[in-house]
């Protein structure tokens, strides 16, 4: 998870060309996004349908071997008030099982609305874990 020497790694990010992955974490499946440090754009990647939570998270692991992104970024819930939606824990259990599992570093992201936005034909999770994915581009593009 982040923390003052991972804020020094995600700077270092934007200097080099690098895979950042992005999930939208759900009880039933999972939303995969796969962006870059070249274009700086997220784009949806595949939806985890597996029956149980345990071979969810294995296959959501074995994407990140395969993918070996610099960062991984988790969508968190939130309500309007700020306070913390039930899934929250769940979203932050699984990114902090990815973590270790994967010894990759883990950016929590709030993805307020984005099951919402992403409503419509065809993948919805991946949708949202591709709007999860963007704004935490921009904001590392723009701010580290």
């Amino acid at each position: 998870m982040e923390n003052k020497e991972s804020l020094k790694k995600i700077k270092s990010i934007k200097e080099t060309n690098n895979i950042i992955l992005g999930f939208d974490f759900g009880t039933v499946k999972i939303g995969m996004a796969i962006g870059n440090t070249v274009s700086w754009k997220a784009s949806p990647l595949k939806i985890i349908r597996e029956k149980s939570s345990k071979m969810r998270l294995i296959v959501a692991r074995n994407e990140v071997l395969y993918w070996d992104p610099a960062l991984i970024v988790v969508g968190v819930p939130r309500y309007k008030d700020d306070s913390m939606h039930p899934n929250a824990v769940r979203c932050r259990r699984f990114a902090t099982n990815i973590s270790s599992s994967t010894k990759k570093l883990v950016r929590l992201e709030d993805e307020s609305y984005t099951s919402v936005l992403s409503e419509g034909k065809g993948d919805d999770d991946a949708r949202a874990a591709t709007l999860i994915l963007q704004g935490a581009l921009d904001e590392i593009l723009h701010t580290a």
